[in-house]
Order: C-alpha cells, then sequence, then structure tokens
C-alpha cells in the first residue's frame, strides 16, 4: 500500500488536472 503522503499528492494532482480542464472547457 503506498503512503498517504503520495496518495495525497496523487489527489492533488488528479484535482488539479480536472480544475485546469473545466476551466478550458468554460
Amino acid at each position: 500500500m503506498p503512503e498517504p503522503g503520495t496518495l495525497l499528492l496523487m489527489g492533488v494532482g488528479l484535482a488539479g488536472l480536472l480544475g485546469r480542464r473545466r476551466l478550458d472547457i468554460r
């Protein structure tokens, strides 16, 4: 199992990508 730190980083990265896509679509 990955460490909580790596999971947090992955979550932040995914959130950033989704946020940028939403801004691009709008």
